[in-house]
């Protein structure tokens, strides 16, 4: 009995050790690469492009690529999946397109396979025992031959339908519960609507080299909406979850604008990137030009064919504004080209992701308008807002605007510079001209006006009834004085251009001085050069006349009593002769007359022929 027990255990230990073997070595598709190190890649992501029908290729990160994969493109899928197209891929030109997108599907190497390639969408579809309840293959998206279509012919494109990639098994649409009583599929039923979905949903590639459809041998996949080779993303490759509405969203009337003030979201704050408004008179009409491109992409502006429940996906909400000043209430914001938020209508943008708030300015006083705001990230997902009561801007009638329509009349009304300059002198009143006139024309003026009233126009009363205050407080306050003058005489575009020309005449003249230092420098420089020259000559003059063998001396007449006559001195032949001058080569053996060796002897023979006696 004992030995039976130890058997059956032994054989049960052994059937679970080999189950578990089973699972651990079968139950996951290989990931291993094909024969001949071949692997399949994707390639060359495209995007339907239904103003110019055709399916255009993307970059990371472009707004085409971004906006090619959101909530509305999902939503237009979801009616141009298979059963609205008739079972297979719409043509390029078919507005059915709208949704979809194209990968590049290559092959890097011939495997010397000839097998099917199944491509599957979905969670955990590598599971082989949980991939048919968690995933769906695609049956449009098939490879026959594995190196004849991928290889040989350099790979093919193929088309992916965006809500198949995004609900995947989750809401088949053989599992549909909703119902669309105008569709036109023949069951009168719809898909369940797209998932919000902010991640990467991958598109899986499986090769079985026995033809199994239970198992393969090598599987790889993509995100949809990327590709290996992007360098830089900042998104998902798909997001079809809107961001979390603002809060505190408020609107206020102000002087020809309108301004719009709110609290970002504190939950995924990331995703924001945009804010724009739209506005509309209470006849739906445009206001004014289109203030910037839509940031923003309805399902109706992609598609008109879709089921109306995906526009309530994308409807507006109403949010509170004040009804004063026999404001109009505005009904809900449905249908119309306002209502489907037309670009047209775009009146106001803040492009910052950390904005509070922005203003619409060029309006009408007196006008009411309608106003939409919507939040959006990056990939064209919105949330939009509209205020329940029409916003009418009005003018503005504040403490500057106050003392503008009593005129100069308002006495004291520069304050300090009043109390310094006198309230009844020239230069107040010119400086009276300078607020009304020249900074009241505008907001920008009046700003400074206010800002000089809220600050300097208080301290007054410091210099009233002090000569010696008042100076002071003149020559502290004279470069505003002239800069507030030159503002009024000249305009602001005047007062620019005279500081600008100042500026270069500055610069000019510091450009002559250094130019003038640089020659004087230079000149300086040169005069050194000069005098070290002539130091330097005349030290080797000096050197020369000192180390010279002298012929001064070799010139220079001998004392008499070295030009003795009757020294002696030998000629040629070595005899003594008197004459130190005579020629050595005299030879005294040869008779010579008196004259001989006279150079002078001829001039006296022509001179006094008589006393010359003949020659011999």
């Amino acid at each position: 009995m004992t030995r039976l027990v130890f058997v059956t255990v032994m054989v049960g230990v052994l059937a679970v050790s080999r189950l578990a073997s089973a699972q651990s070595t079968g139950s996951d598709t290989g990931t291993g690469t094909l024969p001949n190190g071949a692997t399949i890649e994707f390639q060359h992501l495209k995007v339907y492009d239904p103003d110019n029908k055709e399916f255009i290729e993307t970059e990371a990160n472009s707004d085409d690529r971004l906006r090619g994969f959101n909530r509305a493109q999902c939503n237009c899928a979801r009616k141009h999946t298979t059963k609205y197209t008739g079972g297979g891929v719409p043509a390029v030109s078919d507005p059915k397109s709208v949704g979809w997108f194209q990968y590049l599907v290559i092959e890097s190497a011939s495997s010397g396979l000839h097998v099917p390639v199944e491509f599957w969408v979905g969670s955990e579809c590598t599971v082989d025992e949980t991939r048919l309840m968690t995933c769906k293959q695609l049956p449009y998206a098939q490879i026959s031959d594995l190196d004849n279509s991928l290889f040989a012919k350099n790979g093919t494109y193929l088309s992916f339908n965006l809500y198949d990639v995004v609900n995947g098994k989750l809401h088949d649409e053989d599992t549909a519960t909703t119902t669309d009583p105008g569709s036109d599929s023949g069951s009168g039923s719809d898909p369940a609507s797209c998932q919000p979905l902010e991640t990467n949903s991958p598109i899986y590639a499986f090769v079985s080299s026995t033809g199994s459809s239970d198992t393969f041998d090598y599987e790889t996949s993509q995100n949809a909406g990327t590709l290996s080779t992007d360098a830089d993303t900042t998104a998902n490759g798909i997001d079809t979850d809107p961001p979390v509405p603002p809060t505190n969203v408020q609107a206020t009337a102000s002087d020809q604008s309108i301004n719009i003030k709110w609290t970002p979201p504190s939950d995924r704050n990331t995703d924001v990137a945009y804010y724009q408004a739209l506005c509309a008179d209470m006849t739906g009409s445009v206001v004014k030009h289109r203030v910037a491109d839509h940031k923003y992409v309805t399902t109706k502006s992609l598609c008109s064919d879709a089921a109306p429940s995906d526009y309530e996906s994308e409807s507006l909400t109403a949010t509170a504004s004040s009804s004063a000043n026999n404001e109009m209430p505005v009904g809900p914001l449905v249908g119309g080209a306002f209502g489907d938020l037309h670009d047209a209508f775009i009146c106001g943008e803040a492009s910052s992701a950390t904005a509070n708030s922005l203003s619409i300015t060029g309006l009408t006083n007196g006008t009411p308008y309608q106003v939409i705001f919507l939040e959006i990230d990056l990939h064209g997902n919105f949330v939009g807002t509209y205020f329940d009561h029409t916003i009418t801007p009005v003018p503005v009638t504040d403490f500057w605007e106050d003392l503008h329509d009593r005129g100069s009349k308002t006495e004291g009304g520069l304050c300090l510079l009043a109390e310094t300059y006198g309230d009844d002198s020239g230069l107040t009143q010119t400086l009276r001209a300078f607020r009304d006139d020249t900074l009241g024309g505008s907001p920008v003026g009046r700003w400074f006006g206010r800002a000089y009233y809220a600050t300097l126009g208080r301290l007054g009363w410091l210099v009233h009834g002090s000569l010696a205050l008042r100076i002071v407080s003149g020559v502290v306050l004279s470069p505003l004085v002239v800069l507030a003058l030159l503002w009024h005489w000249l305009t602001l575009p005047g007062l620019f251009a005279l500081i600008v020309a100042a500026r270069l005449a500055w610069r000019r003249r510091r450009a002559l001085r250094r130019l003038a230092w640089s020659v004087r420098a230079g000149l300086v420089r040169a005069g050194l050069v000069r005098r070290a020259g002539l130091v330097a000559g005349a030290g080797v003059a000096a050197l020369l006349l000192v180390a010279a063998p002298g012929r001064a001396h070799a010139d220079k007449p001998d004392p008499y009593w070295q030009n003795d006559p009757l020294d002696s001195s030998t000629d040629s032949n070595g005899a003594p002769t008197p004459d130190p001058n005579f020629d050595p080569n005299f030879d005294p053996s040869i008779p010579t007359d008196r004259n001989a060796n006279n150079p002078f002897a001829e001039a006296q023979a022509n001179d006094n022929p008589q006393d010359v006696p003949p020659s011999e």
